[in-house]
C-alpha cells in the first residue's frame, strides 16, 4: 500500500506551528516547496513499489523530501533525520501538516529506498529534477566551446576529447580509525592497560 500527499494539498496557511506567528513565505525551503515536481518524482517511485503487497509506506512525499533535503544539504543519513526533525522549515518542505519533534523515519530507510530505487531508479530522480530545473531557467545547457581561430598561432593541435559516459560517484564512505582485533597495536594496547 502506497501513501503519498499530493503537491496540491500541502499548503503554508494550513502548516500549523507551536509559535505564535506563521512561517516565513520568503524562506528558501517555502519556496523550493511550491517549485519541485513532487508528482512526476513520485511516479518514479510508483515504478518501484507495489500497490497492493507489504505493510503500508511512510508518506512518500516525506521520504521525497527527505532525500532532497539529504542531497541538497550534503547531509549523512542519520544527519538528515536530525536536520528534519530541528528545522520546521524543513518539516514543511517535506510535506508534514505541523511541527513535530520525533524524527519522521529511522536513518536506515535511506538504504533501503537506495537499494529499491537502484541506480536507474535514482538516475530517473535526478533527470525529472534536472529536466523540470531547465524547464524553470533555473539551469541553462553550457554551450559548447566556441571553434574560432587563435589569435596566436600554435604548433601542436590539441585532441578534442569527447565525453566517454558518466560516472556514479558515491560520497558516503569516509575513511575511519578502527582497530580490529587481529591488529598488533590493539593487543598492545590491552597489554598496556
Amino acid at each position: 500500500m502506497i501513501r503519498y500527499t499530493p503537491s496540491s494539498e500541502i499548503s503554508l496557511s494550513l502548516f500549523k506551528t507551536p509559535f505564535e506567528t506563521a512561517l516565513n513565505p520568503d524562506n528558501r525551503w517555502v519556496l523550493m516547496e511550491s517549485i519541485v515536481p513532487w508528482d512526476d518524482l513520485a511516479k518514479v517511485f510508483y515504478k518501484s513499489l507495489s500497490s497492493n503487497m507489504g505493510r503500508g509506506t511512510i508518506d512518500l512525499r516525506v521520504v521525497l523530501g527527505a532525500l532532497l533535503v539529504k542531497h541538497i544539504e550534503g547531509l549523512s543519513d542519520e544527519d538528515t533525520i536530525t536536520y528534519i526533525q530541528e528545522n520546521i522549515y524543513a518539516q514543511f518542505f517535506v510535506g508534514l501538516s505541523s511541527f513535530q519533534a520525533k524524527p519522521i523515519f529511522a536513518p536506515s530507510l535511506f538504504v533501503e529506498i537506495r537499494h529499491r530505487l537502484g541506480f536507474e531508479g535514482s538516475q530517473a530522480l535526478n533527470d525529472e529534477v534536472i529536466k523540470h530545473a531547465k524547464s524553470l531557467g533555473v539551469i541553462k545547457h553550457r554551450a559548447s566551446k566556441s571553434t574560432a581561430t587563435p589569435a596566436v598561432p600554435t604548433t601542436q593541435a590539441k585532441p578534442e576529447v569527447l565525453n566517454k559516459g558518466t560516472v556514479a560517484v558515491d560520497a558516503t564512505v569516509s575513511p575511519l580509525h578502527i582497530a580490529y582485533p587481529t591488529d598488533a597495536g590493539l593487543l598492545n594496547h590491552a597489554r598496556e592497560h
